[in-house]
């Protein structure tokens, strides 16, 4: 299934093909990954993008969430086997979890934290 989002104002304009998006515990903000390689953190009482975390160009964002008890961090995972922690206040990135798979393709072998 592919969602398509649509976002207007009148300074940007900005639609793109979301990979995943979940809502924030208190369903307050939504996080979304798209297929522009962003992560996006949408303020929806105000009905506004408030902030854009730009991913490296040719890596694929496939999941994003918030922390269950704190609206303020989103863990990103990527088709690398990174998963990327983030600041959702200053956008800035955090903790780097490593994801190496040495046994299976679907099975989670080794995390280092970085």
């Amino acid at each position: 299934m592919v969602c398509f989002l649509s976002y207007f104002d009148p300074i940007n304009i900005y639609i793109g093909i979301l990979i995943d998006m979940q809502w924030s515990p208190i369903n307050d903000l939504l996080v979304t990954a798209s297929s522009d390689a962003s992560i996006r953190i949408w303020q929806i009482s105000k009905g506004k993008c408030m902030r854009v975390i730009e991913s490296t160009p040719g890596i694929e964002n496939l999941c994003c969430c918030f922390h269950p008890s704190n609206n303020n961090f989103i863990a990103v995972g990527n088709n690398r086997g990174i998963l990327q922690m983030y600041n959702v206040s200053t956008g800035k990135a955090l903790k780097v979890l490593f994801c190496f798979n040495l046994k299976r393709k679907n099975e989670l072998s080794i995390i280092r934290i970085v």
